[in-house]
């Protein structure tokens, strides 16, 4: 799983001389995603509830600069739930508006 990343970055210089901000936002997420999910799957099995969720779905809220982005606002009402459930959660991929942004 460490090298997930890595291996996103070589396929897109595979791909493409430029690499836009967006569309390399959009496919490290994708890395970033599967993780949190796998960690929330192990978690259930050593019997552990647990959740994966985006960064918006945790309440993240960022400026809209691909590939820096900065976390503006937490909203942490569902983080806050999830702890009070006794759920741990997992997330990634902080973003603003409609824009997914690392």
């Amino acid at each position: 799983m460490g090298k997930e990343t890595d291996e996103l970055l070589r396929l897109a210089s595979d791909v493409s001389n430029t690499r836009p901000g967006r569309e390399m936002d959009m496919l490290i997420t994708g890395g970033e995603r599967k993780a949190c999910a796998l960690v929330a799957m192990a978690l259930a099995d050593a019997g552990v509830p647990a959740a994966s969720f985006t960064g918006s779905q945790a309440g993240f809220l960022t400026d809209s600069t691909h590939a820096n982005a900065k976390i503006l606002e937490v909203r942490a009402d569902r983080i806050l739930e999830a702890i009070e459930a006794g759920i741990v959660r997992s997330w990634a991929a902080p973003r603003v508006s409609r824009w997914i942004v690392t």
